[in-house]
């Protein structure tokens, strides 16, 4: 997003990883904007995300993101099973979440009608996950890295699964009080034994 705010808004921005987990790309935007004083409008905001996702769409292209832990086996258990469906709720907008993805190659475990993602209109995380729960229904499980995913599955009265994967430590999450708190080491078998327990 550097390149993107450096090419469209003629301004150097050096941000810190950690105040900007948990934030979609939107707020990011209009955050940093305001920081250094910079007049925000929605024209503005998509042509710096437009940037930034063909620059994040030949970076990726270079150097492939890798998944995470259990995430590949997970998704491809869920997606065999019936009862669950896999979705995608971020706060990346769309074209950057579909990058992201198709270069994890994670694209195939999710239907494009259940890719949720920021956009001007649709800017916080709760308002991205109100979307996803009218869609799917309120059966759901949120599975995050930030106190930000943690807040917006309380809001809905959803489980939620904190991962250390993320900015934040296992006690910056645990004062959020997830409903679970899985390590960065996280095997496929902890996962199911939380869907077991819930669908109880």
């Amino acid at each position: 997003m550097i390149e993107a705010f450096r090419e469209i808004a003629g301004i150097e921005i050096s941000p810190n990883r950690k105040d900007l987990s948990g934030k979609t790309d939107v707020e990011i935007i209009n955050d940093l904007l305001a920081l250094n004083q910079k007049s925000v409008s929605n024209l503005l905001v998509q042509r710096i995300l437009d940037t930034y996702t063909d620059i994040l769409d030949c970076r990726l292209s270079i150097s492939p993101p890798s998944v995470i832990g259990g995430v590949l086996l997970a998704l491809a258990e869920i997606a065999s099973m019936t009862q669950y469906r896999n979705c995608v709720v971020t706060g990346n907008c769309q074209s950057g979440a579909n990058i992201k993805l198709r270069h994890a190659d994670l694209l195939k475990f999710f239907s494009c009608d259940h890719i949720f993602t920021s956009s001007i209109e649709r800017a916080a995380r709760h308002e991205i996950l109100e979307k996803a729960i009218k869609f799917v229904g309120n059966f759901a499980i949120v599975i995050g890295d930030s106190p930000s995913d943690i807040l917006a599955a309380r809001k809905f009265d959803l489980v939620s699964v904190a991962v250390l994967t993320g900015q934040h430590s296992q006690e910056e999450l645990a004062q959020y009080k997830p409903s679970y708190l899985l390590s960065s080491d996280w095997s496929v078998s902890e996962l199911f034994e939380i869907l077991r327990e819930i669908s109880v």
